[in-house]
């Protein structure tokens, strides 16, 4: 939560830019200790220290290598691996020219299967300043929406991250990590995209093209906003659990009275007891109060993926939930 309290920091997903810095010193003291460790004479125990580290950094890129295609490239793998060979080579040698010697080849291995040489060329156009101040009316035509449904945008419409600037709900957002629930039931499902946009109250299609089938609500500038008539709102309802069906799907009357990355508060009224469904995402550290009293959040599983929020109201009428997030407590230690 300290996070939160530092500068130009207002929603989760810009956590990464602190973890880079943070990394960076992280690299530079270990740069400095390898220099150190390079000209020192070791104990025994030290070798084995060295050899512990050495071969739990070996087993680490073995587990990034398997993991090459869906989160980490290749690259980094073997910058991981170059490191391990390092400090294993480092307890083994005895002379210290060859351990300056082994640290010259580890910079130089490394540098040369660093990811930034084998970026592929790009020919997406360069979003400079004015794609984000430049369509005023578009942006505060949206930011109504946000905490109610979400935007979706194609053609470089509007920068990917314009999340971070204005309060605009995309559907992926725009983030280093990517939850993996999330992240394959827009890649790899049989849902199909409709019912997915849908299930996420993706209401608004921002396009560059006139849209032919959704209505059109707005242009601005050679950019067009269509309505999908069929997303669902921040709480629906369904008549069979996991349904890839959007008839098994029906929303209900909701109000968003609070809405950020740590709390979200919603009225809403329901006229029978069942579950209802958030179209938020299911994540460890969120808790729910339900009428002021805590209830238990589930998992709302969608193609067998813990997709989705969900909770159970056992009475009929008129509630409002309230759902916080909070990913470190001293009482879960």
């Amino acid at each position: 939560m300290l996070l939160y309290k530092l500068p130009l920091l207002h929603q989760i997903r810009e956590l990464g830019r602190y973890i880079v810095i943070f990394e960076f010193f992280v690299l530079a003291i270990f740069a400095a200790s390898l220099e150190t460790i390079a000209s020192t004479s070791f104990t025994i125990k030290q070798k084995i220290a060295l050899y512990v580290i050495g071969f739990f950094v070996l087993i680490n890129s073995l587990y990034l290598l398997l993991l090459r295609n869906y989160i980490y490239s290749t690259h980094f793998a073997i910058q991981n691996l170059i490191l391990a060979l390092t400090i294993i080579m480092l307890a083994a040698s005895k002379s210290l020219k060859i351990r300056k010697t082994v640290l010259i080849i580890a910079i130089i291995s490394s540098m040369s299967v660093n990811s930034l040489w084998f970026i592929p060329n790009s020919n997406k156009p360069i979003m400079k300043v004015d794609a984000y101040t430049s369509n005023t009316e578009l942006i505060n035509y949206l930011a109504r929406t946000n905490g109610e449904y979400r935007v979706l945008i194609k053609d470089g419409a509007l920068p990917v991250n314009i999340g971070n600037v204005y309060p605009i709900q995309t559907l992926g957002g725009y983030s280093a990590t990517i939850n993996a629930p999330f992240f394959e039931i827009i890649n790899k499902t049989k849902a199909s995209k409709d019912l997915v946009h849908d299930l996420y109250g993706v209401k608004y299609i921002v396009t560059k093209t006139q849209p032919i089938k959704e209505k059109m609500t707005f242009t601005h500038n050679g950019v067009y906003v269509a309505e999908r008539q069929s997303a669902l709102p921040k709480i629906f309802t369904t008549k069979k659990d996991g349904s890839l069906q959007r008839s098994d799907y029906s929303g209900i009357a909701v109000k968003t009275i609070k809405y950020n990355d740590q709390h979200q508060e919603f009225d809403f009224e329901i006229n029978k007891p069942g579950k209802i469904i958030f179209s938020e995402n299911y994540f460890k550290g969120w808790s729910a109060e339900l009428d002021g009293k805590k209830v238990a959040i589930e998992p709302y599983y969608v193609d067998g993926k813990p997709l989705l929020k969900s909770v159970v109201i056992k009475t009929p009428g008129r509630h409002t939930v309230l759902l916080t997030y909070r990913p470190f407590q001293l009482s879960d230690i």
